[in-house]
């Protein structure tokens, strides 16, 4: 339970921050807290997710499916692109 506390102050008070901003919002969270967090130091903190099944962080990343398309076949402007951003959000 405390993991999701954790992942609300994160996007509670990180979400409205730029980029840059919230890494350090995270890396900074992990020192007022002895809950176990996953190392940021590849992937920042507001990267992962905690799963429901298991109750443990997981990359946003693991989500995204993999796709090839070619250029030329996108014709309508409005087609979206699973990102790791159109996916966590």
């Amino acid at each position: 339970m405390l993991k999701h506390v954790i992942f609300a102050c994160l996007w509670g008070i990180g979400g409205s921050m730029n980029l840059q901003t919230r890494t350090k919002f995270g890396n900074r969270l992990g020192e007022f807290t002895n809950v176990p967090l996953p190392s940021t130091t590849q992937y920042p903190l507001i990267d992962y997710e905690i799963r429901i099944e298991d109750q443990e962080w997981h990359l946003w990343k693991k989500k995204v499916p993999v796709i090839e398309i070619e250029p030329n076949k996108v014709v309508e402007a409005d087609v979206v692109i699973t990102t790791v951003d159109t996916t966590r959000h």
